[in-house]
């Protein structure tokens, strides 16, 4: 029987992390384990954590509940080619933004901040094209932390289907097995 042919559906953006869960098993598989002083600096912890380039998925909500402190460091120590998950991120995203350290962002709900006024800096920022930008919805941005956190490359799901969302997404339907 020959096999029917299907025309699947892709975002038109760019994913910014590799969601192989092999590589991620083998990068835990050799992680230390042992029981390991952990107590150290903002400074220290950036320094020696956050790399030029690295991808950041920080907490909290707005700016309720986010490391200020860490994102502050960030910026003293003047970290480049940030990417970074736009999950309802506000004063994160604005402020590694306006400082130049984020280039790639995947965003669900940045620079939003209403009772505020929106930022200009990084309004211009994302608006230059200076920060590369791939749109999520909310729960599609959930449902991939969820994945990875499950070791999956990804969670079926349908909530961006039929929307522009979807075409600004990097998102891609599958035939079910």
């Amino acid at each position: 029987m020959e096999q029917e042919l299907i025309d699947l559906e892709e975002g038109q953006e760019e994913l910014f992390c590799d969601p192989d869960p092999d590589k991620a098993r083998k990068f835990f598989k050799t992680k230390q384990r042992g029981l390991v002083n952990k107590v150290t600096t903002v400074e220290e912890a950036v320094r020696e954590l956050v790399k030029d380039g690295d991808y950041l998925a920080v907490g909290g909500f707005g700016h309720v509940r986010i490391p200020t402190a860490v994102l502050y460091e960030i910026i003293r120590q003047r970290k480049q080619n940030l990417g970074m998950a736009g999950h309802t991120s506000i004063y994160d995203s604005d402020i590694l933004a306006s400082a130049g350290c984020i280039n790639r962002c995947d965003i669900s709900y940045v620079v939003g901040y209403e009772i505020r006024g929106l930022s200009a800096s990084a309004r211009r920022a994302f608006e230059s094209s200076s920060i590369k930008k791939t749109d999520w919805s909310n729960s599609a941005l959930a449902w991939r932390f969820y994945a990875g956190a499950a070791g999956l490359s990804f969670i079926p799901s349908r909530n961006l289907l039929g929307t522009d969302t979807f075409k600004r997404s990097a998102a891609k339907t599958d035939k079910c097995p």
